[in-house]
């Protein structure tokens, strides 16, 4: 057979591959659908029928040798198929091959082992969806391999005579089948992507139609709906079957008169429009808002109606009007604050101030925007310069500064005021503007002013007093001591006899009243020369017991008078302690004397025992003094130790004194950097604690010539 009539009797197979493309798609729509996974074993099972219905068609071209396209069936099956379908089409068409026996079987074999290599490298690469400049050197080079094959039909001479006669036709045969049925299929693989994705795009699209909250219309040339999508019932609440068929002026509801005319307007002109609201009541007497979309329609140069979409607004509208409301709150609020607050822009320009701010620059709110500081208020060069640092500085930090005070020169006069300034941050964390907030400060500090003047006098009229006092303390005491001691003289009748005894008794109650105003007396000086400053502690070891005992001798006799009990517990560890001995003596008797006056039966004990302070860490001294009185009320506990402060009468108690005992002892026991506590139970007693720290010797042979002051 020449190379002509066997180039030609290939040719005739392509209608085996006519009916293999005609069905290719089909098969892979179907096996993508239903077993993806076995995709690629149906491709390469489809094109190994191909290639053995072929070889039905075989060209004998020696004895026991055959020619078909079996090879461009299995390269093709690689291609579209990948190693599996090559793999599944070779040995598909190699068993059939051994089947049919004969001198070609070994060459045939080695044919469809080069084919099934050739069409995964093109797989491999996609050398053919690259375009004819790769498919064409691709299937040039897929043929050519196959051709070295002939050389295995029989003897050598045989298959080099074959391969000189058969290699050229066979191998264009087999180029031209590739390059048709290859482009082919590749057509119809690009045409079943287009198609799917356009499957894929036309579902998203419907399913974000019927999972929106919109919905989507059209209409006639009439204006007449005749479609709705089923988000209209949802987002509307009316029946789509009832609006279909209405003229749209029936179904759009209420507009604003600007935006209707506007509206008749596109639709007239058969213009688009957008973003169109519209509102409805409900017969609950509800409001719904809604928006809706359109473009024309036409079909060549005649108009066939509108598309559009629509919204439901309600809840956005609703949100609009809240947030109107709470702006207009919060915009009355700021207007109603007595304080200046303003905001400025990043250029150091005001973007808004309230009311306050604009009525004491005197000019209307509505002009603040746009001003610098400059443009508003009279201030010094220097004033402006601070003014714009600190702006620099919260620009800079973005941090804020808070209550810095400036005086600033309004039009109605000079103000004191109190400044903050925040920085307000955009979503960036950069500086949007900054808020200044202004309080006028004048009156406070006219006021703190004339406080501390007011203060400043009463503590030099208490000062005036206090030395007014204390240097009258000679002249008081020797009066009242001359006193004493004459009516002791008449009362002991040294220089004979008085003549009655009324005398004598007079001359007791001189006495007696003479020495109870000296206490009085002794009191109110004590008490001033503390507040005078005057009294000085001279610190240094004492012995405790012999100060507390010598206090308690002078008021055995009263409590012997009275009946009552007078007990002392010092404990032996304290020998001697670093104190005031005079102010420790004063203490024992103020409190000695107080529990004495409001005890009536029972007695008082004192005790002296040591404490170690476990916040200071130092040694302490605890004297207390316990009495079974009549107690202090609760209400009075506050303020028991303030000066002329009295436990209220009680008809069963003698209510002596000038109110000073607690006043001067808690004076002292601050001197001595104590503390005094009092407990008391009313009916039961009282007990008070008087805690100071014992500091060693050696550390007051350092400090005492430090002379601490009283008070």
């Amino acid at each position: 057979m020449s190379g002509s009539l066997l180039f030609f009797s290939l040719l005739n197979n392509l209608a085996i591959f006519v009916i293999i493309v005609a069905t290719y798609s089909p098969v892979d729509r179907w096996l993508k659908s239903n077993c993806g996974r076995f995709r690629n074993l149906g491709i390469g099972t489809l094109f190994s029928l191909g290639a053995v219905l072929g070889m039905f068609a075989a060209i004998q071209i020696a004895d026991g040798a055959h020619v078909d396209l079996r090879n461009a069936f299995v390269i093709l099956s690689g291609v579209q198929a990948g190693p599996v379908g090559a793999v599944v089409a070779a040995i598909s068409t190699g068993l059939y091959r051994i089947h049919m026996g004969g001198a070609g079987t070994v060459a045939g074999l080695a044919a469809l082992t080069v084919s099934a290599l050739a069409g995964i490298v093109i797989w491999r690469f996609q050398l053919f969806q690259r375009g004819l400049n790769w498919a064409l050197p691709a299937s040039a080079l897929s043929a050519v391999s196959i051709l070295p094959t002939f050389l295995l039909i029989g003897p050598l001479d045989l298959g080099t005579e074959l391969f000189t006669r058969m290699a050229l036709p066979y191998g264009t045969a087999v180029l031209i089948t590739l390059l048709v049925v290859g482009h082919l299929l590749h057509r119809q693989d690009r045409i079943a992507t287009i198609l799917a994705e356009q499957e894929t795009d036309r579902q998203r699209m419907v399913d974000f139609a019927q999972s929106a909250s919109d919905w989507f219309w059209e209409t006639d040339a009439d204006l007449c709906v005749t479609y709705l999508s089923e988000g209209y019932e949802k987002g509307t609440g009316l029946s789509a079957a009832e609006t279909l068929g209405k003229n749209i002026w029936r179904v759009e509801g209420y507009m604003e008169p600007k935006i209707l005319e506007q509206h008749k307007q596109a639709f007239a002109n058969r213009q688009p429009f957008r973003n169109v609201e519209y509102e409805r009541h409900t017969p609950a007497g509800d409001i719904l808002y809604f928006k809706v979309n359109g473009i024309p329609l036409f079909d060549g140069n005649t108009f066939i109606g509108y598309r559009g979409t629509g919204s439901n607004i309600t809840a956005r509208k609703r949100t609009e009007v809240e947030l109107k409301r709470q702006q207009l709150i919060f915009r009355k609020t700021i207007d109603a604050a007595p304080i200046h607050i303003t905001v400025k822009d990043s250029n150091g320009r005001y973007i808004y101030g309230n009311a306050a701010a604009a009525r004491r620059w005197g000019i209307e709110a509505e002009e603040i925007g746009g001003k610098r500081v400059d443009d508003l208020i009279n201030l010094p060069r220097q004033n402006f310069d601070g003014m714009k640092q600190r702006d620099a500085l919260v620009m800079r930090s973005k941090r804020p500064i808070q209550f810095f005070p400036e005086t600033i020169t309004f039009a109605d006069g000079e103000s004191k005021m109190l400044i903050s300034k925040i920085p307000v941050l955009d979503a960036e964390g950069e500086i949007d503007f900054i808020v200044t907030v202004a309080v006028d400060n004048s009156e406070q500090e006219q006021i703190k002013q004339d406080l501390r003047a007011a203060v400043a006098r009463a503590e030099e009229a208490n000062r005036a007093k206090s030395r007014f006092l204390a240097t009258m303390s000679h002249e008081l005491r020797t009066p009242l001591n001359a006193i004493i001691g004459f009516s002791d003289v008449l009362r002991g009748e040294h220089f004979g006899p008085l003549g009655s005894e009324r005398y004598v008794r007079y001359a007791d109650d001189i006495h007696d009243s003479g020495t109870y105003l000296l206490g009085l007396v002794s009191d109110l000086l004590n008490q001033s020369a503390i507040e005078a400053g005057k009294n000085i502690l001279n610190m240094r070891p004492i012995s405790i017991s012999e100060t507390v005992n010598g206090a308690l001798e002078k008021l055995n006799l009263t409590a012997m008078s009275k009946g009552l009990t007078l007990s002392v517990e010092i404990s032996n560890d304290l020998e001697e302690i670093v104190a005031d001995e005079r102010a420790i003596f004063q203490i024992v008797l103020n409190l000695v004397s107080n529990a004495l006056k409001f005890t009536t039966s029972g007695g008082i004990t004192v005790s002296v025992n040591p404490i170690q302070s476990t916040e200071a860490g130092l040694d302490a001294i605890c004297l207390a003094v316990s009495d079974t009185g009549i107690g202090i009320p609760p209400e009075l506990m506050p303020r028991i130790a303030a000066p002329f402060v009295q436990v209220p009468k009680d008809a069963m108690v003698a209510n002596e004194g000038s109110g000073l005992g607690l006043s001067i002892v808690s004076s002292l026991v601050k001197a001595h950097d104590g503390v005094m506590t009092i407990d008391s139970t009313p009916g039961k007693g009282t007990t008070v604690n008087v805690i100071f720290p014992n500091r060693p010797p050696t550390e007051q042979v350092e400090t005492g010539d430090r002379q601490a002051l009283l008070g």
